[in-house]
């Protein structure tokens, strides 16, 4: 899985568990932006976890919930509209 399609993973994921958090993202224009940033911090962490000898779909299993499929309350508190994202 490539980072655009992870981002969109998130997009997808975040309309549906938060759509406050989503329409806001899309009012500020960061929506784009911010699900590319999940995606790359995810990636970076199956990077990290591949290094271990860990196969990618277990990778990929043990870091989509800490950017992409994030819940409710977390995507709500990590949301800076202020903030640039990596």
């Amino acid at each position: 899985m490539n980072i655009l399609q992870m981002a969109a993973l998130a997009r997808d994921h975040w309309k549906k568990t938060n759509p406050e958090i989503y329409r806001q993202m899309v009012e500020d224009k960061a929506l784009i932006e911010c699900s590319e940033a999940a995606a790359r911090l995810t990636q970076r962490e199956m990077d990290a976890l591949m290094l271990l000898k860990v196969t990618e779909e277990e990778a990929w299993q043990g870091s989509r919930h800490l950017f992409i499929f994030r819940t409710k309350e977390q995507l709500a508190e990590g949301y800076r509209p202020d903030h640039r994202y990596p």
